[in-house]
């Protein structure tokens, strides 16, 4: 026979209502009783009955995952694809479907939007900061729908979540000063971006805090991909002893170049980029890199929202933390 709630909630030793709150993921149940149901629910193999759960509370268990078509990183991009699969795995887990919906930041697609919340056919979005502006933000808090805002956003009466790339800048930067003798730049490829502006940020209140300088030319914008790192640095005459490049495929064309000039990577020139992927794990030689884990940024996303749809009116903004990880492309 299949286990109810009522045979979890006996076997954990706590109450029916208390299984619930977890189901709910309500913030009122100690950690101590999550853990008492969790095992309890393994062990009997309870399965919660998501589709009857649905129709008793009129909830249609999909998630939207909005995503900016005006923007061409957006869609082609791995890092809003990884973004979306931590996104879909943890709501998986909650029973909760994922449907991407594209838009672009116009009125039609606020209005799109809007049509969905009105036939109830999510039950919460997820949306990048580019698409939350004021009317996105305005209509969505009328309609009373839970969501999570990807990326750093100035309100404190929205719920967000963003990779903390003002550390990673930090990071970066205080790596290269403990083993660089020369002038240290910042490559990027723009300015516009506000994850870029947050990383150049961070690498001057380093650079500040050891009391170092750096020159205007050795902050580079435009640097958009392979061809344009390789074209940096391939009759640059004053090289740095170091970069910070927030770009890993800008960062694997200036390894080209440089290679091509027979300068030694880490010994004259030193790199560290950003984002552990599996090109930086294999290039020649391994890049350093500051490490933004994507997918758990989209696991953590779908966790906040899933957290406000167990509690109405929470508003919570995380920072993730990033790390350094070394390979060949700094020195000890």
């Amino acid at each position: 026979m299949r286990p109810t709630i009522k045979d979890v909630a006996k076997h954990a030793g706590v109450s029916v209502a208390t299984v619930s709150r977890y189901l709910n993921h309500s913030p009122l149940i100690a950690q101590e009783s999550v853990e008492k149901v969790k095992a309890s629910m393994e062990e009997l193999h309870y399965q919660p009955n998501f589709i009857a759960k649905s129709f008793a509370n009129q909830k249609s268990r999909n998630i939207a995952f909005v995503v900016d078509s005006s923007n061409t990183e957006t869609t082609g991009d791995d890092y809003f694809l990884h973004i979306q699969y931590g996104a879909e795995q943890k709501l998986g887990q909650d029973g909760y479907f994922l449907m991407i919906i594209s838009i672009d930041g116009t009125k039609d697609g606020e209005k799109l939007i809007e049509k969905i919340v009105l036939e109830k056919r999510v039950d919460g979005i997820i949306i990048p900061a580019a698409l939350a502006g004021e009317g996105m933000v305005q209509m969505l808090k009328e309609q009373n729908v839970p969501f999570v805002v990807f990326g750093k956003s100035d309100r404190s009466d929205i719920c967000w979540i963003d990779l903390d790339n003002t550390m990673g800048g930090r990071l970066a930067a205080h790596r290269l000063l403990e083993s660089c003798k020369g002038e240290i730049g910042f490559v990027t490829n723009s300015f516009e971006k506000v994850f870029a502006q947050e990383r150049f940020q961070g690498f001057v209140l380093e650079m500040n805090a050891a009391g170092k300088n750096y020159s205007d030319e050795n902050i580079v914008e435009g640097c958009n991909g392979y061809e344009e790192g390789y074209d940096l640095l391939k009759d640059r005459d004053n090289l740095c002893a170091g970069y910070v490049v927030t770009d890993n495929v800008a960062a694997f064309g200036m390894l080209k170049a440089l290679a091509e000039r027979r300068i030694d990577v880490p010994e004259d020139v030193q790199i560290i980029s950003f984002d552990d992927s599996l090109p930086a794990r294999l290039s020649t030689p391994a890049m350093t890199v500051v490490d933004i884990d994507v997918m758990e940024l989209g696991r953590q996303a779908a966790a906040l929202l899933l957290s406000q749809l167990g509690t109405e009116g929470l508003v919570q903004h995380c920072l993730m933390p990033v790390t350094l990880i070394e390979r060949g492309t700094t020195k000890g």
